[in-house]
């Protein structure tokens, strides 16, 4: 009890730890149907109130304060089973109530509803689940003393699920000052809660931030350390080495940023980084090759009993098994399928797989269990655990002769990242691929064939130097046209911007890439703008430019929030003068866009004053030269 099991370490025994000492502190937004209802007397208050409430990020511990009855929505992988326990460990300890001394003293019990068997929510059935004395359940239930957690409520056996649903509904008629939490995926329980459950709060658990991954990497890297090592200096010492690689990875690749959203994804991350000695593959085909291996051989077999065929399946059968449904999914621009397509497609692939047709239901129920890369995302829906997987598995399926099929896709964003991934999939003719990219009328094809030469290393050199002629085309932009085209092309076109970057330009060219990168949401680009922006070697305008690109994305990203404070005191006054003066200009010119104009404001104060002070004085010879002069001096970066 309180302890989390830490998996994937191919340790020869099973690592336990203190739940305390891995958990990451997570965030629910309430969902409920009520908070839809506007009041008639103060309808733009009470909407406002409403959207509050449904964008704030609230600290699953003071929900649990507020309400006596809860249901957590989860996606699978987010959390819920681990959250439940560190719930109840904190019952435990008296601390999951703090200031509550009526409540301070509870006794959870934990109940896992894909185990059920009899559908009667009872003192003696309690007791049976939890392997607890009867009389001490019976004793909490009737003081008041017990805390209940059900988890999974959605996994309830099938032909039992409605029964179960009306016993938890009695046991809170019967038992009204017990608090009552239950964990769910999306499903039909949570749509249909008018008619079961109709007094829980439903809340979502969301998806981590950027500084919370960091934080779950610090964790998980200190905990598999002291796994293995005896010394805990040592292991805190090595621990922290290996989360600060990661993290450092993390920040500069968004192959891996897109990946790290829940435990589940975080944990795969930290495991290949581990098992490939503290490296995260450069090339996003093999990352996603790894974390598929992860999940498919290394987290299956850990959480499939030996009798499952889905565990005696190697990860190589899996990825042929499932490559084919991603494919039917992505050509149906699906991002689940129900279960009757899958159940089709199992029946077909199993025997050339060695596996019987007959086995297709069973092992759609071990996935429905505990899937990884392939997961059951609502009761007959299933869908791939990240987009990435589906991206990946389908480009699997493609061979050199399909390459102009797919290419036929390259304007549509659904296709792209799979036209990129092909390049660099086993077997590949990446030179061919990236020709018939070429050929292709709209620029948005040569910068697909710039990324694929990132994802592969087998495009000849004549390919190479085609594609990088072609990108000269555009990058750098020459006008003001241009660099509007490069924004709208978007993500696709930022690696080659911020390769571009580093060349000998001239200063035009360099601002225009700069302007460029403000406008794309393009995360990888902060870290390199905040190193452009304390090169003492470069213009300073220039500088401040590359400084002002991240607080236009500040307004949206707490990364860009986070590096902006942390570059501001490398910058030297003449810097933080320019950026002082676009940022007083942006502001007046962005004073109906409430959300910019807060961001920018809050940036500026943290500028230092003399340069705040230098700003407003050029901006007022600025407004006063322009008063007497009919061709005014321009005060933009």
């Amino acid at each position: 009890f309180g302890q989390t099991e830490l998996r994937g370490l191919q340790t020869s025994e099973r690592v336990f730890f203190e739940l305390e000492k891995v958990f990451v502190p997570l965030y629910l937004a309430e969902t409920d149907p009520d908070l839809d209802e506007i009041s008639e007397k103060d309808p733009q208050n009470s909407a406002l109130q409403t959207f509050a409430r449904r964008m704030a990020r609230v600290p699953v511990l003071e929900v649990v304060k507020r309400h006596r009855r809860l249901l957590i929505v989860g996606s699978p992988g987010s959390g819920k089973t681990t959250l439940i326990a560190h719930l109840a460990t904190r019952a435990v300890q008296g601390q999951l109530f703090d200031g509550d001394t009526e409540r301070q003293n509870v006794l959870p019990f934990i109940l896992t509803v894909r185990s059920f068997t009899d559908s009667k929510l009872s003192p003696e059935n309690i007791a049976q689940l939890t392997g607890c004395d009867t009389k001490l359940v019976k004793h909490a239930l009737t003081t008041n003393r017990a805390m209940l957690f059900v988890d999974g409520i959605d996994e309830a056996p099938r032909k039992i699920a409605p029964q179960i649903l009306k016993s938890l509904t009695q046991f809170c008629k019967t038992h009204p000052k017990i608090p009552v939490v239950i964990t769910s995926r999306p499903s039909d329980t949570v749509r249909n809660r008018k008619k079961a459950l109709s007094d829980f709060v439903t809340t979502e658990l969301l998806t981590m931030t950027r500084e919370e991954v960091e934080t779950f990497i610090d964790k998980w890297c200190l905990a598999a350390e002291l796994s293995v090592r005896k010394d805990t200096k040592t292991a805190e010492r090595k621990g922290q080495e290996s989360a600060d690689d990661l993290k450092q990875r993390l920040e500069r690749s968004r192959s891996i940023q897109r990946l790290a959203e829940t435990p589940l994804l975080a944990t795969i991350l930290c495991i290949v980084h581990r098992f490939l000695g503290q490296r995260i593959p450069e090339h996003r085909v093999t990352l996603y090759e790894k974390c598929t291996d992860a999940l498919l051989y290394e987290w299956d077999r850990s959480k499939f009993n030996q009798t499952a065929l889905i565990g005696e399946m190697d990860a190589l059968a899996k990825r042929r098994l499932l490559s084919g449904l991603a494919r039917k999914m992505h050509e149906q621009k699906h991002a689940e399928v129900p279960e009757a397509e899958v159940l089709d497609h199992f029946i077909k692939e199993l025997p050339h797989l060695g596996q019987s047709a007959e086995h297709a239901e069973q092992i759609i129920a071990e996935i429905r269990d505990r899937g990884g890369v392939f997961i059951e995302r609502r009761p007959g829906f299933f869908a791939f655990s990240h987009m990435v997987f589906q991206e990946y598995l389908t480009a699997l399926t493609f061979f050199p002769q399909d390459y102009k099929e797919l290419v036929e896709y390259y304007e549509d964003d659904w296709w792209q990242e799979v036209i990129v991934l092909t390049a660099g999939t086993q077997g590949a003719d990446a030179g061919r691929l990236t020709r018939v990219l070429l050929r292709q009328k709209e620029p948005i094809a040569v910068f697909l064939a710039a990324q694929c030469i990132e994802t592969s290393v087998q495009i000849p050199l004549k390919v190479r130097e085609q594609i990088e002629r072609r990108i000269a085309e555009f990058v750098p932009p020459k006008t003001k046209e241009d660099r509007n085209r490069l924004v709208e092309i978007g993500v696709i076109a930022a690696p080659a911007l911020i390769k571009t970057l580093g060349d000998d330009l001239p200063l035009e060219e360099r601002n225009s890439i700069l302007a460029a990168l403000a406008a794309i949401d393009y995360e990888p680009s902060i870290g390199m703008l905040s190193r452009f922006a304390i090169q003492p070697r470069e213009n300073e305008r220039l500088r401040a430019l590359a400084m002002f690109a991240i607080a236009v994305k500040a307004v949206n990203s707490k990364l860009a929030r986070t590096t902006f404070l942390a570059t501001l005191p490398k910058l030297s006054l003449d810097v933080t003068s320019y950026l002082a003066v676009a940022f007083l200009a942006n502001i007046n010119e962005n004073s109906t866009d409430k959300p910019i104009q807060a961001a920018l404001k809050l940036l500026l104060d943290a500028l230092p004053a003399k340069a705040k002070k230098e700003a407003r004085q050029a901006i007022a010879h600025a407004k006063a030269a322009a008063d007497s002069d009919p061709a005014p001096e321009n005060t933009e970066l």
